[in-house]
């Protein structure tokens, strides 16, 4: 953004905060009836809130059983509530509530995190988020967030700043030997580790590679993929970056292969590839900026070459695109793309040869990496990040799990040439 949009920009946030807070004072006038409401409906779920008054009571069979039934649940699920400013708040704003209130423990669970995962399955199915999701909220959530590009060059690095270069020891902890920071590919695996491997032979036999050939990774991580086509395949691989820390891991991995590691927007690029591969990477391009880079990978793609991209994305229309609580804490600036954004962005420059949905497969690998993730964190890990950040982290890898595990985002391989590739070709499985 220039100086002039990046100030309009400004403001408008602002006066969306203001707007919220006065929202959030008009809804605490009527806290008692929301926290009724809340309260009573809950049940249609199966989930018993344990307020303040009645923290420690529990329901006796009759009422378990009545629950049940009306609630066509196997089980209920119990969440202490420690203020009941948590519902107003909530209902104002919606998944940061939520997650910063789950951080402070202004609400537990209490539950194994299997129930947990169970409990944010139930309220994302039940679509009852939609009460925060309302059009007003719509609205303000695309002023805020899809309006203007928050993926400019100046600001393409910020994810790096904020999470990708904290510390390769918290990715180390969770994430498989491979260092694979995306869905495994579990059609033959039944491990973390076999998932991830399975996936890198999968690209490589979608991308048809000879040796001596030239592949581009855009968005290439801690290099593994590099390193994995190199060794591999024979290639020669070029891996692009906004992650200084991921650059030097992957240097060090690839040590004596034919490999090179640039941090570098995409923008600057201009040279020609083989192939070309991204791995969940326009995830944080913003759907601004989708034409532009699909443009570039075109220009960069030699006429015979193919184009693999692996996406998460949405094709349900009532799922919101951008997460406040993952834009303010995790990853800043992430859009999901929308499937149309991504079919009218490649229209006219790229055929698509395959379009592969294993969705299923990222609740999966979320499942690992949370066990992981819990598993793995140790007194130093504590000492370096903190406790509400292990809270949160381990928050976002549930709501990952969970949205996967219902189908409301899904994981896509495409397969995209220039004009049609001239030979038979059929996408590995």
């Amino acid at each position: 953004m220039n100086f002039l949009v990046e100030l309009v920009y400004i403001i408008t946030v602002g006066a969306i905060r203001a707007y919220k807070s006065i929202e959030f004072g008009i809804i605490k006038l009527f806290s008692g009836p929301i926290n009724n409401y809340i309260l009573r409906n809950s049940e249609k779920l199966a989930i018993v809130f344990h307020v303040p008054q009645n923290v420690n009571s529990e329901i006796s069979a009759k009422e378990e059983a009545r629950i049940l039934e009306e609630s066509n649940y196997p089980s209920i699920l119990h969440v202490k509530i420690n203020n009941l400013s948590i519902f107003s708040r909530i209902l104002n704003q919606g998944s940061l509530a939520m997650a910063e209130g789950y951080s402070n423990s202004t609400w537990e669970f209490m539950g194994s995190d299997d129930q947990l995962v169970e409990l944010f399955s139930r309220l994302i199915d039940s679509k009852i988020y939609q009460l925060y999701y309302h059009p007003i909220n719509r609205f303000l959530h695309y002023l805020e967030f899809q309006a203007f590009n928050l993926q400019t060059s100046k600001r393409a690095f910020q994810v790096a700043d904020k999470h990708y270069d904290m510390g390769n020891d918290l990715f180390e902890s969770y994430l498989d030997p491979w260092m694979q920071y995306s869905c495994g590919y579990w059609a033959r695996a039944d491990n973390l580790n076999d998932s991830q491997l399975h996936k890198l032979e999968l690209i490589a036999k979608k991308l048809d590679l000879k040796p001596g050939m030239r592949v581009l990774d855009m968005g290439c991580g801690w290099g593994t993929l590099c390193k994995y086509l190199a060794e591999n395949y024979g290639v020669e691989c070029v891996g692009l970056t906004v992650s200084k820390e991921g650059a030097k891991y992957a240097e060090k991995v690839c040590t004596g292969l034919n490999t090179k590691f640039r941090v570098q927007d995409y923008r600057d690029l201009n040279e020609k590839f083989d192939r070309i591969v991204s791995i969940e990477c326009i995830e944080h391009l913003g759907h601004h900026n989708y034409r532009t880079f699909f443009e570039i990978m075109h220009k960069c793609l030699k006429n015979d070459g193919i184009f693999l991209i692996q996406i998460f994305g949405v094709n349900h229309i009532e799922t919101p695109l951008v997460d406040p609580f993952m834009h303010k804490y995790i990853l800043p600036n992430a859009s999901f793309p929308y499937y149309l954004d991504v079919a009218k962005s490649i229209e006219d420059l790229f055929v698509i040869e395959d379009w592969h949905n294993f969705g299923l497969d990222f609740a999966k690998t979320a499942n690992a990496w949370r066990r992981n993730f819990q598993d793995n964190w140790t007194s130093q890990l504590g000492q370096k990040y903190g406790e509400k950040f292990f809270r949160l982290y381990k928050l976002f890898i549930i709501i990952t799990e969970a949205t996967f595990k219902l189908r409301k985002m899904q994981l896509w391989q495409l397969v995209l040439s220039k004009d049609g590739l001239k030979w038979e070709y059929r996408a590995a499985r």
